[in-house]
């Protein structure tokens, strides 16, 4: 059979376009293997950057200066600067090099959110300042001395340029990925004031996940208890949190004010919180956001713990307020129910001492040899 020179011609099309369809499929696989190529070596690149102790680039935004503490403007609250989608975090260090350091290194990894990173160093002598000032990623405020945690705090806060402010203790170590930006979206309604994360102990066992108050003492609900029960994987309304790791929004600190500086050491967290309510503003707990806290590191390690007069001044500030504000939120969220709860916090120091009677509870003060 003989073929026509239009049949030739459509074979001649056909068999071309069959090899041609063969060298784009060839292509396309190259293609494909080179693409697969990228992202092993993108994830390699993740992990070793997960990995480096102290990056520089890893979604953090911050030019590096230097303040000392007469530095820190003292200008109406008004002006403070707030960019939209930009997250402060701040920092306080009290000769804690190596957990400050840890600290930072875990930040860097593991936070998603567009931010700056302050660090308030309160007159370290271990040799902190001049690590530091090695870090170009940061802000550092460097104090002559320990201006204690609400006002080193506020100094942060008055140099800091983003929507939201995030108070970290030294002694806490970041164990989830997006833990910030978790934090922030939970922020985001008008009426509410900060957020808390999930705080563990090196254990693993619970040590915070939103503060309580009996009467007019605060307490750690389900303190020591197992990382998953199912009170500490809600979100929830808590009367405040603590400030271990405690994000507040800088449109609250404009109507609400700054920490009260009058608690040199303790109970400024429970204290701001509470403020919050009165404020008309909410305190919400962020399970998904989750830490280990060393707990007190600064304090046994110096052997200052809190003053009584911290206390003091928080009891009477509350005392006759907390009732009202009880009918805003659950204050008194799983009272322990065990005869005596005791978390010591140093000789001499308020602490939580309970005891079942009657459904009496009291509020105690530890000594040395109790």
């Amino acid at each position: 059979m003989s073929l026509s020179s239009e049949d030739t011609t459509e074979i001649r099309g056909l068999l071309y376009r069959d090899r041609q369809t063969k060298v784009a499929l060839r292509f396309l696989k190259r293609i494909n293997v080179s693409l697969e190529a990228i992202r092993r070596n993108l994830a390699r690149a993740e992990e070793a950057l997960a990995d480096e102790p102290l990056s520089s680039n890893v979604r953090l935004l911050a030019g590096k200066f230097l303040l000392a503490e007469e530095d820190i403007p003292l200008e109406d609250l008004g002006i403070l600067t707030k960019t939209p989608n930009l997250a402060s975090i701040i920092i306080l260090n009290y000769n804690t090099l190596k957990i400050t350091s840890d600290c930072i290194k875990s930040v860097l990894a593991l936070t998603e959110y567009p931010a700056e990173m302050i660090v308030v160093d309160n007159g370290s002598t271990d040799g902190s300042v001049a690590w530091l000032k090695k870090q170009n990623y940061l802000t550092l405020i460097s104090n002559k001395n320990n201006r204690g945690w609400t006002a080193a705090n506020n100094q942060g806060i008055r140099v800091s340029k983003g929507a939201y402010c995030l108070l970290l203790n030294s002694d806490t170590i970041v164990r989830t990925r997006g833990w910030l930006k978790a934090m922030i979206r939970l922020a985001q309604p008008p009426d509410v004031a900060t957020v808390g994360a999930k705080l563990l102990y090196q254990d693993g066992t619970i040590q915070h996940i939103g503060g309580s108050i009996h009467d007019v003492n605060p307490f750690h609900p389900f303190d020591g208890a197992p990382a998953d029960i199912p009170e500490s994987l809600k979100v929830r309304e808590v009367p405040f949190n603590t400030g271990a790791c405690l994000l507040i929004k800088k449109s609250v600190i404009e109507r609400v004010g700054l920490l009260d500086e009058k608690y040199v050491f303790g109970y400024g967290d429970v204290d701001y919180g509470l403020r919050c309510l009165e404020a008309g503003f909410r305190n919400l707990y962020c399970p998904s956001s989750i830490l280990t806290h060393l707990w007190a590191y600064t304090q046994r390690k110096t052997g200052k713990w809190i003053p009584s007069e911290s206390f003091a001044r928080y009891k009477q500030k509350w005392t006759d307020k907390t009732p009202a504000l009880s009918k805003k939120v659950d204050m008194d969220f799983r009272w322990p129910d065990s005869a005596q709860y005791i978390r010591r916090t140093g000789p001499g120091s308020h602490i939580a001492t309970i005891r079942k009677k009657e459904s009496a509870m009291t509020w105690g003060a530890l000594n040395e040899n109790q």
